[in-house]
Parts: C-alpha cells; structure tokens; sequence
C-alpha cells in the first residue's frame, strides 16, 4: 500500500499527483491487505459497496482459493466488494475496469485541440452494454477510475 502517512495521503504513478483518503477508507485498505496479503493502491467506498484497486500481479491472492478471501473481507467491512487491478499501462487499466467485456481496440489518441483521448471500440454487441442507465454509469465508473489515476487524461470515447 502507498500510504505515505495516516493523514490519509497515497501517491500514485503520476508525477505531482496525490490521492487523499479518509481514515475509513484507511482502514478497509488495512483489514483488506491483513485477510489477503495483496496489496492495494486504492479504495473507492460508494455506499454499501467497495472496490479495491489491487496492486498488478496480486489478483490471485486478493481472490484466495474459490473466492474465499474475497468473502471474508466482505464478512469484516459489512459491504460488498469488488476487486480491480491495476496496471501502469493505461490502456490495461482500462480494460481491466471493463472485464469482462473485452474492447476490440483500444488506444491513446491526441486530439487537435490538444487533450489526451482513450479511445475504445467494441463489437455492436458488446457496445449495446453501454446504452441504457445502467450503461451510462458503468461508463461513469471506467470514466472516474482511469481519471483518478492517469490525471493526464481528458476522457476516454467509446465507440
């Protein structure tokens, strides 16, 4: 975990860039990394539900045998959990946010204005996902995440 000091600063990958968290927060990181031994690099708390941002590589150990870490944890913090992981590559990221659908193509455009675009196409089926309200807030969520963490980014389009 990345946690400079318990006044709830973390620091990421990018230069000049630092996430705050509270004390709660603090704490589901650390019952969390205690149950699993996998580290974590962020906590978004959304009501009765939280999603750990699980260091790239430590998924397996997050998860536990059949899910079962995964269970404790929810048992302990009273919520439910979601796991991503993280990746130093953008683009990874993204993908790993939108698991289990899998864009066909997805890559980093400058557009002529200036901003930075993740750009990411998707078959017309899987495309469909992302009508509807439920679509447009799992477009929110993958929208919040990839800019909490590459601040360098104007937006991402889905196409």
């Amino acid at each position: 975990m990345a946690v400079t000091t318990p006044s709830s600063t973390t620091t990421n990958n990018n230069k000049d860039r630092v996430i705050r968290i509270s004390s709660e927060v603090f704490r589901y990181m650390s019952v969390f990394e205690t149950i699993t031994s996998a580290a974590v690099n962020d906590c978004i708390v959304d009501g009765d539900h939280v999603t750990f941002i699980i260091k790239e590589g430590d998924m397996g150990l997050a998860i536990g045998k059949g899910g079962v870490n995964v269970k404790k944890v929810e048992e302990a913090l009273g919520k439910k959990v979601d796991l991503l992981e993280f990746s130093k590559d953008p683009v990874q990221f993204a993908k790993n946010l939108l698991f289990p659908m899998k864009p066909k193509n997805a890559y980093v455009s400058q557009k002529s204005d200036g901003k930075r675009v993740l750009n990411l196409e998707f078959d017309q089926k899987d495309h469909k996902m992302f009508l509807g309200s439920a679509g447009k807030k799992r477009v929110e969520a993958v929208r919040s995440h990839l800019l909490r963490h590459y601040p360098a980014f104007d937006g991402i389009e889905i196409k």
